[in-house]
């Protein structure tokens, strides 16, 4: 019976006032936070403000509704879980967005990038949006040329001690076709026709490292030295990825189409990933192609 006054003294206090007139199906992530931004400054019987435990504790008793209705397939997804919990502001502990690029700084940092492999690699990142490991696992035998298409069936991994590099599948253990854009197609058939007219050439070698795959840490000195030369913010290797959803997202393209690009392993996580691109968009515009270069 404790529990049972708790939880509804939590809904009747703290959530029905703000979504009572609600249907279920209508509530968005942008309802749910400008709900938390209002309960920072709500206040107890006594004056006292709430502490981020009864906070987060209010927001996990919110979740379980739509929990329920998403298990029972009356709603698509949860947007209690594609809004961050609450943080004390005095901490310091606070949700930082991705580090992003725009396209301008994107062709900032590109041009000064003079090394036909790397140029390639980077636009490569840039205009698909995977996985590091991913890149790195590429094959001369996944691009087709006939549909401009790259297959993403493996990651490679290069921490592992004693070994140079290991094969494992993606992160969600599916393979995924990428459509790839004309510009980029352009850059990469005479790269690509260059290596297969060696006597060496094997469709099996890796399209950026060709014997073996290209190292970590290669990838990050190269990459950080470019940036310098280009004289435009730092970036992680990862956030090249970021970057591509951030483009997509800004330019009209459904949710469910890019968490598919990315391999995410469902809509929920791009969603909890980049809920503060999804709530920047005020107007969204038709659905893009990859124009990216």
């Amino acid at each position: 019976p404790g529990t049972e006054r708790e939880i509804r003294n939590s809904i009747d206090k703290h959530i029905l006032p703000t979504f009572k007139d609600f249907r279920i199906d209508k509530i968005t992530t942008k309802h749910i936070e400008d709900w938390k931004t209002s309960l920072y400054s709500k206040v107890k019987d006594d004056g006292q403000k709430l502490s981020i435990s009864t906070l987060n504790r209010i927001r996990r008793r919110f979740s379980s509704v739509f929990n329920y209705a998403v298990n029972h397939q009356f709603i698509a997804f949860n947007p209690v879980k594609a809004v961050t919990g609450f943080k004390d502001p005095m901490s310091g502990d606070t949700t930082r967005e991705k580090q992003v690029w725009s396209p301008e700084e994107f062709q900032q940092f590109i041009s000064v990038v003079d090394d036909e492999k790397w140029h390639i690699f980077f636009t490569f990142l840039w205009v698909t949006g995977v996985r590091i490991g991913e890149a790195q696992g590429i094959m001369f035998r996944d691009i087709d040329f006939e549909s401009n298409t790259v297959r993403i069936s493996k990651s490679i991994d290069t921490k592992q001690k004693g070994k140079p590099y290991v094969i494992n599948p993606t992160k969600t253990k599916k393979t995924r076709v990428l459509e790839l854009p004309g510009e980029f197609i352009a850059m990469l058939k005479p790269y690509y026709d260059k290596w297969a007219q060696m006597d060496t050439w094997n469709p099996d070698r890796f399209l950026f490292g060709f014997e073996k795959p290209l190292p970590n840490t290669t990838i990050d000195k190269t990459r950080e030295s470019y940036i310098k030369l280009a004289g435009v913010k730092r970036i992680s290797s990862h956030c090249f990825r970021h970057s591509h959803a951030t483009y997509l997202l800004s330019n009209g393209v459904d949710i469910k189409s890019v968490s598919e690009r990315l391999g995410h392993k469902d809509v929920e996580e791009t969603l909890n990933t980049y809920v503060h691109v999804l709530l920047s968009l005020i107007h969204i515009s038709e659905p893009t192609r990859l124009g990216m270069i």
